[in-house]
């Protein structure tokens, strides 16, 4: 049973004592060298001055001997007992410190181990929630420590997971889907038009708009970027502007490579005078199509305001010149050739 404090069980019963007359030993070393240091210094003096510290020389090396045999006496017992206190103490309290410490770890990596697959567990679920095929389990590798809740993690994976899941994987050069993901598109597109607050087109259900998008051949690891599910709920006026602009560019994209194409009559009107042909060119547009679709998303990003003209309905003799205007101008100089000019001519 453990027990809150150590016992008493060491105990000094009996100090040494040491019997010694090192005082009357002072006092002679002292009187000899203050002897010594009187003598005139001569030839003669000069040998008993070396002679009276030989003499005191040997006699501390005796006088060690002594203090030190004192000494291994005195320690003798604490050596003995110094080996019983490492066999019975030092080595158990130290072996069961490493058995418990191993223990502890087992425990914790147990632990640290049933989160980290609860959490990967976790994430998966809201990587296929978003669609966002492209991030598996080496994408995020969270770091768990036994202090962390799972709670605590699940909050950190979720942060991860919204922040990335706007878009499918977007290190890809490929503008084509398989058609495997042929239905998962038409779906997100739908999503993307009521987000929009935009009218789908009538199509034909014969062909489906989606299937112009569909070539597995031109998919080579990862098909087209596309915007996933989670990005119709995420506060997109949280990101920074540029990361607005580049996803609204991936919804516009994807909304006008299903939308029908854009339809204009072209006119073409030729004058002439004085024997010079003059042409204007009109277009009126018979069908919006995609173009719809871009000025409603990427109209505050592409800023264009030109409308296109059409010409007016005119019959043979019906044209004149109101105004005529001479302007002077230079040429350019042909361009010089490159590597790309020569390879296009061959």
């Amino acid at each position: 049973m453990a027990q809150e404090t150590a016992l008493q069980v060491i105990e000094l019963q009996q100090l040494p004592i040491i019997v010694e007359r090192l005082h009357s030993v002072k006092a002679d070393i002292e009187q000899r060298t203050a002897d010594a240091l009187s003598l005139v210094c001569t030839e003669q003096t000069y040998k008993s001055v070396k002679d009276a510290r030989a003499q005191l020389t040997k006699e501390f090396k005796e006088y060690e001997a002594q203090r030190i045999a004192v000494k291994d006496k005195i320690l003798e017992p604490y050596t003995e007992f110094e080996k019983v206190y490492r066999e019975c103490i030092t080595v158990p309290f130290q072996t069961a410190d490493a058995e418990l410490k191993r223990k502890i770890t087992d425990v914790t990596s147990g632990i640290v181990a049933q989160k980290t697959d609860a959490v990967q567990e976790y994430y998966n679920e809201l990587v296929a929630a978003a669609g966002i095929d492209w991030m598996d389990d080496l994408t995020y590798r969270p770091k768990v420590n036994m202090s962390d809740s799972v709670t605590a993690l699940k909050k950190q994976a979720k942060a991860f997971v919204d922040e990335k899941k706007l878009t499918t994987y977007p290190r890809t050069d490929s503008c084509y889907i398989t058609d495997d993901d042929e239905e998962m598109l038409e779906e997100l597109t739908e999503e993307l038009e009521g987000f929009l607050d935009i009218t789908p087109e009538d199509v034909d259900e014969a062909v489906p708009r989606t299937r112009r998008t569909v070539n597995r051949e031109k998919v080579t690891d990862h098909h087209a970027i596309l915007p996933t599910r989670s990005m119709l709920q995420a506060d997109l006026e949280a990101l920074p502007k540029g990361e607005q602009n580049v996803l609204k560019l991936i919804i516009a994209r994807t909304l006008m490579a299903v939308s029908k194409p854009f339809r204009y009559l072209e006119t073409l009107l030729t004058t002439e005078c004085a024997g010079e042909e003059f042409t204007a060119k009109g277009k009126e547009v018979l069908e919006e199509g995609w173009k719809a679709v871009e000025r409603k998303v990427l109209a505050d990003i592409l800023n264009r305001k030109q409308e296109l003209t059409a010409l007016p309905n005119a019959a043979e003799n019906e044209c004149g010149i109101l105004n005529a205007e001479l302007k002077e101008g230079q040429t350019s100089p042909p361009k010089h050739f490159t590597d790309v000019i020569c390879y296009h001519r061959g």
